[in-house]
């Protein structure tokens, strides 16, 4: 009896530690829903899978519901996908995704957070800073906006424009490190070492790190 009341105590924390980590919010590329610990809806799960990094196992349940599930969220289907090809480091086919979103939805945000992200790995800042410009209409405290759009500042070049998006970024989600991590590229092209170093600091502290496809951008913006 006490070891059943032991192993359910063990569940149940376990449960909760789950609940909290899929709640946190994530700013990168862009969120399809809310996440709880035991999704039902096919589209959450997928989602919740993203959040995991079982990226392929996210895509893999998406293109199950598409051909299973009646009344399927279409615009939500793209989003995930677009999310999670983005993490794969296939910015062509999240592009794909995230355009077929923006079709079904063009008034929802969160599909052109995931294409501006998109074209900015795909080294095109021309067409994320229009997406990130078309999103902000619809939102003016989009902080994910002003991440993207300052990344794509810093690949135009524009590093004092790319460093007023990004105070903005970390003005509205303090806790994006990513934002820090850009803001940081931005002061060190204007030589700003101190700034720089504070910046970078600050962006692996809230738990930033690059992914390899992110490294293949990041080395990109560094060469300039």
């Amino acid at each position: 009896m006490l070891l059943r009341a032991l192993a359910a105590l063990i569940v149940s924390l376990a449960l909760i530690t789950i609940s909290s980590a899929l709640g946190k919010e994530a700013v990168r590329p862009c969120i399809a829903r809310p996440c709880r610990a035991q999704p039902t809806d096919p589209l959450e799960r997928a989602d919740c899978l993203v959040r995991l990094g079982k990226y392929r196992e996210a895509l893999d349940l998406c293109n199950q519901s598409s051909g299973t599930t009646k009344d399927l969220d279409l615009y939500h289907l793209h989003l995930v996908r677009s999310n999670a090809y983005s993490y794969l480091g296939e910015n062509d086919k999240a592009v794909a995704e995230a355009t077929r979103a923006i079709e079904l939805e063009p008034g929802e945000v969160d599909a052109y957070v995931c294409r501006s992200d998109s074209y900015n790995h795909l080294g095109e800042p021309g067409k994320a800073l229009a997406d990130c410009n078309k999103g902000l209409e619809l939102d003016t405290q989009d902080g994910a906006l002003y991440c993207n759009r300052g990344e794509a500042q810093i690949l135009l070049r524009k590093y004092f424009a790319a460093i007023k998006d990004l105070n903005l970024a970390t003005e509205l989600i303090p806790s994006h490190g990513e934002a820090y991590y850009f803001r940081g590229l931005a002061y060190e092209k204007l030589r700003n070492k101190t700034a720089a170093a504070a910046d970078k600091a600050k962006s692996i502290q809230l738990g930033h790190h690059p992914g390899s496809s992110a490294l293949i951008y990041n080395n990109m913006i560094t060469r300039q």
